[in-house]
């Protein structure tokens, strides 16, 4: 079981990526338009998704399946 520390530390690391992913935006904001700015973030995080999935023990394949009929 994760311990206090842990919790504070995924709750910083999580803070600090907000922040830097925000940052990055605006700054990108400034030469390209906004759907496109958006746009690399969708697929940012998709392509973060996949990876999780893709490491879980079951695999891709079987985080895409639901357990619903």
């Amino acid at each position: 079981m994760p311990s206090q520390s842990t919790g504070l530390l995924y709750a910083l690391g999580a803070f600090s990526i907000f922040a830097v992913q925000d940052g990055i935006s605006k700054h990108l904001g400034q030469y390209y338009p906004p759907v496109f700015v958006v746009m690399l973030r969708y697929w940012a995080f998709a392509v973060f998704a996949v990876i999780l999935a893709a490491r879980s023990h079951d695999g891709l394949k079987a985080t895409m399946r639901s357990k619903h009929a």
